[in-house]
């Protein structure tokens, strides 16, 4: 192991960007789902999934530092449960 902290973290973004390709190919196939509706939402689902995910980390780590823990965790819970919320209220046609 080494101890230089550049170094440990240019190794771990690196297995980690290789870890997800893998897994967002292996799991997220359009082949898994045999109708043109059900790849749609494999591939749906993957966008909202993967592809969100570099930028959330990135961005949380100054958002925890600066807010606090459990404070960023209060905000972040309650702007989800806002979207999920608006989302339902917009689609309920669709959904129900």
């Amino acid at each position: 192991m080494e101890n230089d902290p550049r170094a440990v973290f240019e190794r771990l973004f690196g297995d980690g960007a290789t870890d997800a390709q893998r897994r967002a190919r292996g799991r997220t196939s359009p082949r898994a789902a045999p109708r043109e509706i059900g790849r749609g939402r494999v591939m749906g689902v993957r966008i909202l999934a993967i592809y969100g995910v570099p930028i959330g980390l990135l961005a949380s780590g100054p958002l925890i530092g600066t807010l606090g823990f459990a404070n960023f965790v209060g905000i972040y819970v309650s702007v989800g449960m806002a979207v999920t919320i608006l989302i339902a209220l917009r689609w309920r046609r669709a959904l129900w």
